[in-house]
């Protein structure tokens, strides 16, 4: 019969013992075979042998998971006991995202360090952890503008509000954005920019004119006000009665109050209706005067009495024109 012969296993941390037989020169039979804890010698074997002990340093799995939403498969890496293994660097991607270090959980804080060193004598599965691509948003003043706007980080996947600052140039307005200088606009001031990449935009510039009000003859009539308005070249004028609208802003051409010699009205704008502005003007209300029936009588009386001064004749001229007296003149 095989006789076994239990022995204790000798141990030695962060080491795996396996065994080699020695056999003496006096050794018949077959090998024996060395257990975990006990040693069979086989049937009919005899003589002498020893028990080597092999001391092997143990092994730990370290496995990379792509996790979530990395785009790579699962790989492995082995630590051995005792010896720096020196972790992956950035091996997942993600569209998007950048890689930025090792947490032991889906999702989970970062632990380690890309590339940095993994000491513990255990296994582990690590998993990405992911850091959002960001892309500048340049202001550029472009060829004519005039002062500075911080530039923005957009973070993808998230919208970024634009600018609302300004540069300035003279006689024009910024109302937006561009992609080129001097381009068309392709957003607004304060927009939403959505896009994930980087770009630097420029100022879109509007032309302004400087606009004035006046009156043909002051003493014929006035205007409610004289200005100066600036608005953007191309703004479109509506003009209704003695009315003029350009803009956000109406203006009024009121006639002298008439008298009874003399009627004052109004006769126009020097532009009409559904003009645009498209350079700085002065706009112009038209008056004109015109003597009543009383008043011409009263002009062609003066004209005699002015000729009887010539004459040295004494004139004495009461008038009545639609029941109205007067007194030309007396000498």
């Amino acid at each position: 019969l095989d006789q076994v012969v239990n022995i204790t296993a000798p141990t030695k941390e962060g080491n795996s013992a396996s065994y080699t037989i020695t056999k003496g020169d006096d050794y018949v039979g077959d090998d024996p075979v060395v257990g975990e804890s006990s040693i069979t010698i086989p049937a009919g074997a005899y003589g002498s042998f020893s028990i080597n002990t092999v001391w092997t340093l143990d092994t730990y799995t370290v496995t990379y998971a792509p996790g979530a939403y990395g785009e790579e498969t699962q790989s492995t890496a082995t630590k051995t006991y005792d010896v720096d293994l020196t972790l992956a660097g950035a091996i997942f991607t993600r569209t998007g995202y950048t890689q930025v270090g090792w947490a032991t959980t889906d999702g989970g804080a970062k632990v380690y360090d890309l590339s940095t060193t993994y000491s513990a004598n255990a296994g582990i599965t690590l998993y990405p952890v992911w850091e959002a691509d960001t892309y500048t948003v340049s202001y550029n003043k472009g060829q004519y503008g005039a002062g500075e706007i911080a530039s923005q980080t957009k973070t993808y996947g998230e919208a970024l509000t634009l600018s609302s600052s300004t540069f300035t140039r003279e006689g024009y307005r910024q109302d937006g954005w561009s992609t080129s200088d001097g381009g068309a606009k392709i957003y607004d001031l304060g927009a939403s920019y959505t896009n994930n990449e980087a770009v630097t935009l420029y100022p879109h510039w509007v032309k302004q004119c400087v606009v004035t009000f006046a009156s043909s003859n002051s003493e014929y009539g006035s205007v409610s006000s004289s200005g100066p308005i600036t608005v953007d070249e191309g703004t479109s004028v509506t003009v209704n009665g003695n009315s003029i609208t350009i803009g956000t802003t109406t203006v009024t051409a009121t006639p002298t109050t008439s008298t009874d010699d003399v009627e004052y009205s109004f006769t126009g704008w020097s532009v009409s209706t559904g003009s645009t502005i498209s350079s700085s003007t002065e706009i112009v209300a038209s008056f004109e005067s015109e003597l009543t029936a009383l008043g011409e009588a009263k002009q062609y009386a003066q004209a005699f009495i002015n000729k009887m001064n010539d004459l040295n004749i004494k004139v004495l001229i009461s008038a009545s024109i639609d029941g109205k007296y007067c007194d030309i003149d007396r000498k």
